[in-house]
């Protein structure tokens, strides 16, 4: 119905793409064509104009009188005075009527900068009755407070957008984005102030009509205007309000709704608008309402879109155009609200529970069930109605490798699994206990699984090990391997959650609270960096050694093919068979190592990146692994890797960059070296782990 009303409209109007604001412009409003550029005169813009003084001639020194003494002093602290009382009206004047955002004051963090991921938080105030303003006031400004003490930093569209379409871009420590869906009189005024007070900043979408019609709680055009001329506020583009779905019938309908709204806000505001919000799930999650959705913010020139959504991170990987925010009520204590971040946040190191506490710990999100911890003992069951119970551990929706260890008090009233890489319709493992045995399955989106290995089940306490690395899955009960070394997979998805899951057996046992009963004494995860074993060309005895047993934790294999120095190409050797049978009957991938001498000048870039071009075309390599020392690496180099990776990831390989601290050497000559380093796939200065080789001092 939507497609045919959509094909139906006739000549629909041509959508303007969004103005471009050129401070050298000096005021006008640039649009861009695909053809040419139009510079067209700005209405709406007020030029201020000042006074200046003009310096007289002076007279004839010779028919001037004598002067008197002057008190230089005097004529000092007068002209300092004046100095300062002009620097104050011109900072004012600045403070009122530039658009230029001033400069926030943030703590410090604990970490300098962000690459992976931020939150958004949407504020929602709740009614407090007679007391309204009061108890918001003091209820936000406590809860922003915190949020400031602890680290976190409120930052601005426009540093998510930079930081989404390059990839050098960072975001400061623990990001933030501060959303209101409604630019209410009341809200805005206390927020504003508050925001102010703390050097913060925040997002606010409106609703361009009722704007229009004068709606006496919301603010009116003119506080707007102010609100953004302080630098504090974004604006954007309410998306779906009131029960207006007409426009969600087609894309080019909801596109030129987009972009009317947008050209009012930017005609009024003087600012570009980049970003639209859906609060509505049915508006977007219908056929084809995704697709509809994604195509109507590229026809409109917006760049980012906030949707209703399952609360979590945005990560760099994400779709731009479904961001997702997380809830916030004021009043509510500021301790909900840290805890509520940290348990969406990005989870980067290992967690442990033994259930001590009797309230669930905050890192948790349960699905469905009942899930209770009381005395070292959590315990997992199905509600009357419900056929399971399940939980998954916050901020591990992004895990990769991750290995993850519970310990069981006896055996569960029905089946019981723990679960990774588990997301939304895609492939995952999961280890589990079912018709009185340990299974470890591969399970695809629809259901249907495949059995890796099983085992009869212990009558003892039972602990299950499950760990992923790249491809390989290793399983263990009791702390004995389930498996003689990792299996492969097939479909698995390449990231996803950590969760336990209870349910009935097979056999049809009724929905109720006994269907499905677990007791779990205690529950350890952890994500795992992703190893890669950097070694000389030819392996000795002990090198093979300590490679046999590291095996099962690595990745990827580096043997030290290359190196570059002076403008000229080696190859220490081009293929080791006995190495090469190693890495594929483990499951590693081969990824050659490529030694750059720290003294190579940027002029050589462009002969490096085709030399390097030339290696990885070798069908045996699955890509390269660049090495370099840290301290050497700037923003040029950087473009290098960039470029370096582009041109690999066309290739279907993979580019690998390993950062050497200064006091760190690569063996290259040895003949029994070894080297494990941490690989990121990002640039981080990780001091590598260094296995000795018995030629070297330990």
């Amino acid at each position: 119905m939507g497609d045919a009303m959509s094909s139906s409209q006739t000549s629909p109007q041509k959508l303007t793409p969004p103005p471009v604001y050129d401070r050298r412009s000096k005021g006008r409003v640039i649009h861009k064509d695909a053809s040419k550029h139009r510079i067209l005169p700005e209405d709406h813009k007020r030029e201020f104009s000042h006074n200046q003084s003009v310096l007289q001639p002076l007279q004839d020194r010779r028919n001037m009188p004598r002067t008197s003494p002057v008190n230089h002093w005097r004529n000092l602290l007068i002209w300092v005075g004046l100095i300062l009382a002009a620097m104050g009206v011109n900072q004012a004047f600045h403070f009122f009527f530039n658009h230029v955002s001033p400069p926030l004051s943030v703590m410090p963090a604990l970490n300098s900068v962000e690459n992976e991921a931020f939150m958004a938080l949407n504020v929602k105030m709740v009614d407090a009755g007679a007391a309204h303003s009061v108890v918001l006031d003091s209820a936000l400004k406590k809860q922003l407070a915190a949020l400031k003490k602890a680290h976190y930093t409120a930052v601005k569209l426009e540093q998510i957008n930079r930081w989404q379409h390059s990839a050098s871009a960072e975001l400061p420590a623990k990001p933030v984005l501060i959303t209101f869906d409604e630019a209410r009189r009341d809200t805005m005024e206390i927020t504003d102030a508050i925001l102010a007070s703390l050097g913060m900043s925040a997002l606010v979408f409106v609703d361009v009509d009722k704007l229009n019609k004068g709606n006496l709680q919301l603010v009116s055009w003119h506080q707007l205007e102010k609100l953004v001329r302080s630098g504090r506020w974004d604006v954007g583009i309410s998306g779906c309000v009131g029960g207006d779905e007409s426009a969600f019938t087609s894309d080019t309908l909801l596109a030129q709704k987009f972009v009317r709204q947008r050209e009012q806000l930017e005609r009024q505001l003087q600012i570009p608008i980049t970003t639209v919000n859906c609060t509505r799930r049915a508006s977007i999650n219908t056929a084809n309402g995704v697709a509809r959705w994604n195509k109507a913010l590229q026809e409109a020139s917006l760049q980012t879109g906030f949707v209703a959504a399952s609360f979590g991170a945005n990560y760099r990987q994400d779709t731009k155009t479904h961001f997702k925010r997380i809830d916030v009520t004021v009043p509510s204590s500021a301790a909900q609200l840290l805890a509520t971040l940290n348990r969406y946040a990005p989870r980067r190191t290992a967690f442990v529970d033994s259930f001590h506490s009797k309230n669930l710990d905050s890192n948790w999100v349960v699905g469905n069930g009942s899930i209770v911890p009381d005395n070292g003992l959590l315990t997992l069951q199905s509600k009357d109605g419900e056929q399971g119970a399940l939980m998954t551990l916050g901020g591990t929706e992004k895990w990769q490798d991750a290995e993850v260890e519970v310990s069981l008090k006896n055996k569960p009233n029905g089946q019981f699994w723990i679960a990774l890489r588990q997301g939304i319709g895609q492939s995952f493992l999961r280890l589990g206990l079912a018709n009185d045995k340990v299974m470890l399955q591969e399970t695809n989106g629809s259901g249907l699984t495949k059995v890796l290995a099983e085992h009869a089940l212990p009558i003892d306490t039972l602990t299950l090990k499950l760990r992923v690395v790249g491809s390989r899955v290793m399983a263990y009960l009791n702390g004995v391997p389930l498996l003689a070394r990792p299996v492969k997979t097939t479909h698995t998805a390449d990231h996803g959650a950590f969760s336990l899951a209870v349910w009935p057996d097979s056999s049809g046992v009724k929905a109720g609270a006994a269907s499905a009963f677990a007791q779990v004494m205690k529950i350890s995860a952890t994500p795992l960096a992703q190893k890669s074993a950097i070694v000389a060309p030819v392996l000795g005895a002990v090198a093979w050694a300590k490679l046999r047993q590291q095996a099962d934790t690595l990745s990827i294999v580096s043997p030290n093919y290359f190196t570059w120095s002076g403008g000229v190409a080696k190859s220490l050797a081009r293929h080791n068979i006995s190495l090469e049978i190693f890495a594929w009957h483990h499951h590693l991938k081969i990824l050659p190592a490529v030694l750059i001498n720290e003294a190579t000048p940027l002029s050589e870039i462009k002969a490096l990146t085709e030399q390097a071009l030339i290696w990885v075309a070798d069908p045996s390599y699955q890509g390269l692994n660049i090495i370099l020392k840290n301290s050497v690496v700037d923003e040029k180099w950087q473009a290098f890797l960039n470029t370096v990776k582009q041109r690999l990831s066309q290739l279907d390989k993979t580019l690998v960059v390993t950062l050497l601290n200064d006091n760190s050497t690569l063996p290259i000559t040895q003949q029994d070296g070894l080297l494990l380093v941490t690989d990121q796939m990002r640039f981080i200065s990780t001091a590598p782990i260094v296995l000795y080789p018995h030629s070297a001092k330990p």
